[in-house]
């Protein structure tokens, strides 16, 4: 069985339903604690992921 990319879907949860403020390690620890099964690589690239679609939706709002 293929295993998913785990990165675009924890990103969108953090973007529609992100978890209550915390640090980046807290988000991290927060995303394992969600989904074991996810890489320091996926948590981090799922981040990064979040962050560019929220700068993208402020930016469309701006204009």
């Amino acid at each position: 069985m293929t295993r998913r990319d785990l990165a675009p879907i924890i990103a969108r949860v953090l973007v529609e339903n992100p978890p209550e403020a915390m640090s980046t390690n807290g988000t991290v620890l927060w995303i394992f604690q969600t989904w074991p099964d996810c890489s320091g690589e996926e948590a981090l690239r799922a981040i990064e992921i979040a962050d560019e679609l929220i700068a993208i939706d402020c930016m469309a709002r701006e204009v």
